[in-house]
């Protein structure tokens, strides 16, 4: 045991020695850290403050700037006017505004002072040469310049320049204006922060002027340092950074932290000294010192203490472990664990096979808690009942529980247990054997397992002897079959038969099942209720381990019938429709590549109907997809029913709808189906509580006669099907080749008017309208007309290409495009001088309609400043009245912004009075093709007169268009129609033109 001592020494003294080096490692490691940590707080200090003090400087810019702005939008006024007194007061109020920091001057398009907030400034001066003044004469720079640090010797001050140039409303330079800012105010800013004895902060310009720098700012100001350590770091790098260097101003070392001032030309760069740290860190460093010794004397002094009391129990130690050796071997040799433990249950002594059986050494389990060691719950419940059990009996019965052994696993046990008693019967111990039964218990619990998965599996398994009679089935099987486990038991697997395969069948299916041992495929079986279901089956053969003779089948049968159902479905729907349930694009395809194939060998005749709904975009519009949707499936049901069965009827999408009829004989038989889809799809759909009108467009193409393609037929069924839109819809076209002749051109026509607006190939004319009171004189208004010059197909009219920017979409970008563009310009006549009157702008109905339609008039309105009170917009009575509930709702919100609306071509539609009434309508315009009858037809005189009474009883403006003569103009005005617009007062005038008529005074002429 005297080696044991020895060790304890030497163990004593390692010890001694490693907490002296960890008390002064920990010493150092605190002074270290110390000094970490004020360099990482003073990194982040200059980081943050340069962030602040450089968008503080900002700020100053952008209050800079705005000034500058505000000043010039007055020199705009000033020189619009030509009151060039008005320069001076402009300046001196800005001044009053903006304190000391700033001072403002202004100089002229050729450089030289005009005025300057500053007293006692000289007009007159050449300053072109100043580089804040060259810049802008040269047109260098555009918007706001910042120049490098400067003296002014006139009025003594150190200041940096910011300079704007300032331009008329024709572009035109006026002059230049040049804030001061002082750069001493800047600096005395910086004063206010504290970053010790050493720290600078300096704000630099980008040519390596140091504009303002604290402290010493008048020996800095001005300097020169673009080949300094900052410059060659902003230029290796992004606008931010960090580094230290010896500064070249004080040689001081300094970290520097440095960050541009947004997109200005200045630096921001904030400094502290590292030596400004160490000075901090040495007052701690004399109490960790004292503090590493006091702990040195501490360790020293308990180490001693220690080592004499070891002295003492070596001879103790010596004497038991003779005693130690003599039983030690006698219950290591025993193969089960047996384990001595107090009162409290901690393990006093265990043999080498309890270890064993927890994959521990003895030694570590000594005065553990055998509780501990036992798994939670159940476990440890037991082991106190058996425990209590030892107490009150002496013994134990046996019982099972678990211990954690590595890495969680578990170990199932037996125990015995017993009392050791001393000579005079007192408790000295308890005393167990433990043996281990893991293998034995994990057998039980596969076994059950399995048992478990076939009880719960989805799949239905059936275990049947060697003459196929049934043994066994689980759950899943009752469930797919129908039959409950005791009718089916002993019975052979023949009552699963349906009867759909023969005995061939059957025959292959047991030659490879004994052959292979396994046999797999699909079975068409029947229920108990004699339903016949598809079923996925796999067979199995079990055979004796001995002879190798078959004893038992076992079979897994799936119900298959969702899934072949649900192939089924996506079958269907790869070649139907999903809402209506007719063929699709796909199917209509292959049937038509058979069909043409067939009438091409037989000489028969095909004919391809390409059908499209009317207004059906305006009922899914206003009353949802939903009630779309049931439209579009009574529309399927109906063409049904009205074409033969040879004949096929698909669904392209959305209403666009595909007959194709094979075997014709003429013309009159397709005619006659046609009248008969228009006659029956014509009829009212009942749909939701709602009454419903829709019409169909027919084009149709024969084969062989218009093609004998599937594509060329196609196109020109689409094309006879525009023809008969364009005729009036509800009607039915048979292709001719002029109609490729017509679609051949709008495709020209609308491939041309894609890419017309960013070619600058579109241009507004204006058409006053004029007060009839005073003889056509005064101009209450202009109507903005869209034009457009093609550079081959030279002026196209808007009657050609309007129709096709409404069908292809391209109304919208045109249609945003007019109405910006007219409020811009109506904007710079407003701004030129035009003080009253409207522009009236016309709107599409696809443009009226379009969800978005109200924030797109009030964005351009807000981006042109046009004022809403001034806007009115033109749309037609027909597009009014396509949905005359949403339109409604349209007008309301836009009324509710200020603007005005008006009806154009008043009298060519359909209006409904009710619905008129409820429209929140400003002005009615009379249509030009009735006021251009008054004079010769008393039948347009009535209807203009009768428009005219309607209009005032509703309280509205009236304005005739297309008056051309005297007479026309005498007669609307007899009625009480004071505006009117028309070839007799003005025909449609470009701009410029315009300008001159709105603006005589300040129209360029």
């Amino acid at each position: 045991m005297r080696w044991v001592h020895d060790v304890f020494v030497r163990r004593l003294l390692l010890f001694s020695i490693l907490l002296l080096v960890l008390v002064w490692v920990t010493a150092g490691a605190d002074v270290w850290r110390l000094h970490r940590d004020r360099r990482t707080a003073a990194s982040e200090q200059t980081r943050q403050l340069a962030v602040a003090l450089g968008n503080q400087v900002g700020s100053l810019l952008q209050a800079a700037d705005m000034a500058l702005l505000g000043i010039a939008k007055g020199l705009k006024r000033a020189h619009l006017t030509g009151r060039d007194r008005d320069v001076q007061e402009i300046l001196l109020q800005a001044d009053s505004r903006l304190g000391d920091l700033f001072s403002i001057a202004l100089f002229d398009a050729g450089g030289r002072s005009v005025a300057s907030s500053e007293p006692g400034f000289a007009p007159g001066r050449d300053f072109s040469d100043r580089t804040y003044v060259r810049v802008h004469l040269n047109g260098e720079v555009e918007g706001l310049f910042v120049d490098g640090p400067l003296f002014g010797r006139t009025f003594g001050k150190h200041f940096l320049p910011l300079s704007r140039a300032v331009h008329a409303a024709d572009g035109q330079l006026i002059g230049v204006l040049m804030a001061s800012v002082d750069a001493r105010v800047i600096g005395l800013d910086f004063s206010h922060f504290q970053l010790g004895p050493n720290g600078a902060i300096a704000l630099l310009h980008a040519d390596g002027k140091v504009v303002a720098r604290w402290p010493n700012f008048d020996q800095h100001f001005g300097q020169d340092v673009s080949r300094s350590r900052l410059f060659t770091e902003l230029l290796a790098r992004a606008g931010e950074g960090e580094y230290e260097v010896a500064t070249s101003t004080d040689g001081a070392v300094r970290r520097i932290h440095y960050r541009r001032v947004g997109k200005t030309p200045l630096i921001m760069a904030v400094g502290y000294a590292p030596a400004d740290i160490w000075s901090e860190v040495r007052s701690g460093l004399a109490a960790q010192l004292a503090i590493a010794v006091l702990g040195s004397l501490v360790i020293v002094s308990g180490a001693a203490i220690l080592w004499r009391g070891e002295r003492r129990k070596l001879a103790a130690v010596d004497g038991l472990m003779a005693s130690e050796r003599r039983y030690r071997g006698l219950y290591d040799s025993v193969r089960d664990g047996i384990v001595m433990c107090d009162a409290e249950g901690r393990i006093l002594d265990c043999n080498e096979a309890f270890g064993a059986l927890l994959k521990a050494r003895r030694a570590s389990l000594m005065g553990r808690g055998l509780y501990e060691l036992l798994a939670a719950g159940d476990s440890r419940e037991t082991a106190r009942a058996a425990f209590s059990q030892i107490d009150e009996r002496g013994h134990c019965d046996e019982f099972e529980t678990e211990f954690f052994r590595g890495a969680g696993e578990r170990v199932f046990v037996r125990i015995r247990g017993w009392l050791n008693r001393g000579a005079e019967g007192e408790t000295l111990n308890r005393w167990m054997i433990v043996r281990d039964v893991t293998d034995q218990k994990q057998a039980e619990e596969q076994l059950l397992l399995a048992q478990r998965i076939i009880e719960n599996s989805s799949e239905a398994i059936v275990v049947a002897d060697a003459r196929t009679r049934i043994v066994a089935v689980n759950a899943a099987f009752e469930k797919i079959s129908g039959y409950a486990t005791g009718e089916i038991l002993g019975r052979t697997t023949n009552l699963l038969k349906s009867g759909w395969h023969d005995a061939t069948f059957y025959a292959r299916m047991w030659s490879v099942l004994e052959g292979n041992g396994t046999w797999e495929g699909e079975i068409t079986e029947r229920r108990k209720s004699g339903e016949t279901f598809p079923a996925w089956v796999r067979i199995s053969t079990i055979r004796d381990p001995g002879d190798g003779r078959i004893t038992h089948f076992v079979a897994v049968l799936s119900d298959v019938s969702e899934r072949k159902a649900a192939e089924e479905r996506i079958r269907f729907l790869a070649h139907h429709d999903a809402l209506t349930g007719l063929p699709n694009r796909n199917s209509l395809n292959d049937f038509l590549t058979g069909a043409l194939q067939e009438s091409g060998e037989s000489g028969g005749r095909m004919a391809l109907m390409f059908i499209d709904l009317d207004n059906f975009k305006t009922i899914n519009d206003s009353l949802g997809h939903q009630t779309g949707d049931r439209l579009l499936i009574e529309v399927a049901r109906r063409m049904r029913r009205l074409v033969r069965l040879s004949d096929m009827v698909a669904r392209l999408g959305g209403d666009e709808f595909v007959v194709v009829m094979q075997g014709v004989r003429g013309v009159e038989a397709v005619s006659e189906t046609a009248m008969k889809i228009i006659r029956r799809l014509g009829d009212a759909y009942e749909i939701d509580g709602h009454r419903l009108h829709t019409s169909p467009s027919i084009g149709i193409s024969l084969f062989p006669d218009d093609g004998d393609t599937m594509e060329i037929l196609m196109r020109h069924a689409d094309t006879a099907m525009y023809h008969a839109k364009a005729a009036g819809r509800n009607t039915a076209r048979f292709f001719t080749p002029p109609m490729n002749v017509a679609a051949n051109q709008r495709l020209v026509l609308e491939n041309a008017l894609r890419g017309a607006i960013d070619a600058g190939q579109m241009s507004l004319y204006f058409q006053p309208q004029v007060d009839l009171e005073g003889g056509g004189e005064r101009i209450v208004g202009v109507e903005a007309l869209v034009r457009w010059q093609h550079p081959e197909l030279g002026p196209i009219s808007p009657v050609d290409f309007i129709p096709v920017a409404e069908e292809s979409g391209l109304i919208l970008q045109i249609g945003e495009w007019v109405l910006r563009h007219a409020c811009g310009r109506a904007q710079q006549w407003a701004d030129a001088g035009w003080a009253d009157g409207l522009l009236a702008v016309n709107i599409s109905a696809r443009q009226f309609r379009d969800p978005s339609f109200c924030e797109t008039v009030g964005a351009v309105l807000e981006q042109t400043g046009w004022p809403p009170a001034r806007l009115e917009l033109e749309i037609t009575e027909t597009a009014v009245m396509d949905a005359p509930d949403s339109t409604a709702e349209t007008m309301r919100r836009l009324r509710s912004m200020g603007i005005r609306l008006a009806i154009d071509d008043f009298g060519t539609g359909y209006s409904s009075l009710s619905y008129l009434h409820r429209f929140p309508v400003t002005r009615l315009k009379i249509d030009q093709v009735f006021v251009g009858g008054v004079s010769e037809d008393a039948a347009a005189r009535t209807l203009v007169s009768a428009i005219v009474a309607l209009g005032q009883a509703l309280d509205l403006e009236l304005l005739a268009e297309g008056v051309e003569t005297p007479e026309q103009a005498a007669f609307v005005r007899s009625l009480g129609c004071r505006l009117a617009q028309g070839y007799l007062f003005h025909r449609p005038l470009p701009d410029r033109a315009v300008e001159a008529l709105l603006c005589p005074v300040t129209a360029p002429g």
